[in-house]
C-alpha cells in the first residue's frame, strides 16, 4: 500500500508540473461484476458492494470554458459480493462471499464543460485503464438443517498475475460522468464504469467490473488558466 500511494504522489507532481489544472480526489464507490452464464451457475448472481477510491487528477485545456481532457491516476477498490444456496438431503448450504480488489486506475477522458462565473458544469466520457494490484476475499458458509444452523467463515489474500489461479492484471471499460467545480477549486463528480475485459483466468466464465462512484476534490490553477 505505502508503494502504490508514492506511485500516485510521483504520478500526481510529474503531471501537474505540465497541466493546465490539476488536483486530488477522494469519495466512495458501489461496485459489483457482471457475469455470464456459466459464473452465474458456479457463483450465483452478483450483487453490490461498497469501497473507496482516491488518487490524483489532471485536466489540459483544448478549447477554452469549452472542452478538456481528463486524466490522472487513482487506488480504486472495485469488486463485488455473491450468494450461492443450494438443498441436498434435507441441508441447505449458502455460501455469502465478498471480494475486495485493488486497482490502479488511468482514466482518459473528454470533459466538455459550461462555465457560468464562478461555476462550472461538465460532462465525462472516455475510457479508463486499470491494473489489479492485489485482493482480499471472505467467504460465510451457512449449513442449515433440521432447525439448526452452523457457520463458518474462511478469508484470505486474491492474487493478480499469468497462472491458473490467479486473477488477470488487466482491466479496462468505458467511463461516462457528470459534475460541476466550484470557486475554481472545489470538484465534485459522479461517474460510472462499464468494464469491458473479463479478469478471470477460466475461458468459460467471465467476469467484468462495473462501477458507480462519487468524488469529492480541490483543484489547483483552475482560475488562472480557464
Amino acid at each position: 500500500m505505502k508503494k502504490i500511494l508514492l506511485t500516485l504522489l510521483g504520478l500526481g507532481f510529474i503531471l501537474s508540473v505540465s497541466a493546465q489544472t490539476a488536483g486530488f480526489k477522494v469519495g466512495g464507490l458501489v461496485s459489483t461484476a457482471t457475469f455470464n452464464d456459466d459464473t452465474k451457475t458456479a457463483l450465483g448472481d452478483a450483487k453490490m458492494k461498497f469501497g473507496w477510491h482516491a488518487g490524483v487528477l489532471v485536466d489540459v485545456a483544448i478549447i477554452q470554458d469549452a472542452l478538456s481532457i481528463q486524466t490522472g491516476a487513482n487506488i480504486a477498490i472495485k469488486g463485488y459480493k455473491t450468494e450461492l444456496s443450494a438443498t441436498l438431503l434435507g441441508v441447505t448450504t449458502e455460501l455469502d462471499t465478498r471480494q475486495d480488489l485493488y486497482y490502479i486506475d488511468v482514466p482518459i477522458l473528454f470533459k466538455p464543460s459550461y462555465r457560468a462565473g464562478d461555476t462550472r458544469i461538465f460532462g465525462l466520457a472516455g475510457g479508463y485503464f486499470g491494473y489489479g494490484v492485489f485482493g482480499k476475499y471472505k467467504t460465510v458458509t451457512t449449513l442449515s438443517a433440521g432447525g439448526s444452523n452452523t457457520i463458518s467463515e474462511d478469508q484470505g489474500d486474491i492474487e493478480f498475475g499469468q497462472d491458473d489461479d490467479q486473477l488477470k492484471n488487466i482491466d479496462y471499460g468505458l467511463r461516462l460522468g457528470v459534475g460541476t467545480e466550484l470557486n475554481y477549486t472545489l470538484y465534485v463528480a459522479l461517474y460510472y464504469d462499464l468494464g469491458l475485459a473479463d479478469i478471470t483466468p477460466d475461458e468459460n466464465t467471465k467476469v467484468s467490473n462495473t462501477v458507480i462512484g462519487l468524488s469529492v476534490g480541490a483543484l489547483f490553477g483552475g482560475g488562472k488558466y480557464y
